[in-house]
């Protein structure tokens, strides 16, 4: 629903989704889908699932009662825009961990920034990261979001190029101004895009 530029989710919906050896029609039911993932695989050996993008926030009936089918036997993983920091308050006790994008070119950016920084430190810190998505050209997003971050106690940002297309000297920088407001800001590339992963 953001419509970014640089989104690599497929919009076209399949008529159908392979789940292990078991094919679902689409849309999936929460039943449907918990009973796939413990047919055709062994949960337990498993840290956690992973809900990502698109943006997983306007699914609200699904994802409670996903959380509610498969939480009792491992962690859920939600990875967002945090777009609606309200949603995002919402819905944090139905997910162990949370992954919270602070994107760039939600405008105004101070404002966003600052309602969805204030809703994120309602929410237990251990459970929530957050995530920077960035360009080469969104050095002006790093000065704005460190001073913001600082405000908000936030002791920790991942960065992560949202094509991979990036310098060390770029990433060091950014770390640098993080740095200096007192935040650590950790790097990672689009992993799944190294290892050729649609």
């Amino acid at each position: 629903p953001l419509d970014c530029d640089y989104c690599d989710t497929d919009h076209s919906a399949n008529p159908s989704v392979a789940v292990g050896n078991t094919q679902l029609s689409n849309p999936v039911s929460a039943a449907d889908l918990a009973a796939a993932l413990s047919e055709n695989f062994a949960l337990g050996y498993y840290h956690s699932i992973s809900f990502t993008g698109g943006e997983p926030h306007p699914y609200m009936d699904f994802r409670k009662e996903i959380s509610q089918l498969l939480r009792p036997r491992l962690q859920l993983f939600l990875e967002t825009s945090g777009h609606d920091p309200q949603l995002l308050t919402d819905i944090a006790d139905s997910f162990d961990y949370l992954s919270v994008d602070l994107k760039g070119h939600f405008v105004p950016f101070q404002e966003h920034a600052d309602r969805l920084l204030s809703a994120v430190g309602l929410i237990q810190q251990s459970k929530v990261y957050m995530k920077i998505p960035l360009s080469p050209r969104d050095d002006e997003i790093v000065r704005f979001s460190a001073p913001i971050f600082r405000k908000y106690a936030v002791k920790q940002v991942w960065l992560q190029p949202i094509d991979n297309k990036y310098s060390m000297a770029q990433v060091l920088n950014w770390q640098v101004v993080f740095a200096e407001s007192g935040v650590d800001a950790r790097f990672i590339p689009q992993m799944h895009k190294l290892m050729d992963i649609p």
